[in-house]
């Protein structure tokens, strides 16, 4: 009987703290969110690797075209407002008909640019022996 009045009163206990330190958490930091509020995306390339102009080249089409299909997007989402709901939805299936080509070609264009930098990696760790 003693055991279990003080199994119970631990309980009670830690259920009394454990909703206190559940009322007390932190303010958090407000978090930017969108593409818009992020900078260009950078490729992590190691201390003392030149990327080829190949690659280089690479990278600035498919940001270039990134930005392209963002800006585009926002233009698309900014004529929705106005519209109806049949004109709207008509409109949202163009669109996407329209970007699958625009879509496949970004991701196309994505895995070019890692398997260059993958062969880049490859080259680089059989110089070194490593």
């Amino acid at each position: 009987m003693k055991t279990s009045f003080l199994k119970l009163l631990a309980l009670a206990v830690s259920v009394g703290v454990g909703g206190l330190m559940a009322q007390q958490s932190p303010e958090r930091p407000e978090r930017p969110s969108g593409a818009e509020n992020r900078g260009p995306t950078k490729i992590r390339v190691p201390k003392g690797v030149e990327l080829p102009t190949a690659v280089q080249e690479l990278v600035a089409q498919f940001q270039a075209q990134r930005s392209t299909l963002m800006e585009s997007r926002r233009a698309l989402q900014a004529t929705l407002q106005g519209l109806s709901e049949e004109e709207r939805k008509a409109a949202i299936q163009a669109a996407r008909s329209a970007s699958e080509e625009v879509n496949r070609a970004q991701r196309d264009l994505a895995r070019q640019v890692r398997k260059e930098l993958l062969d880049l990696r490859k080259a680089r760790r059989s110089d070194t022996g490593g």
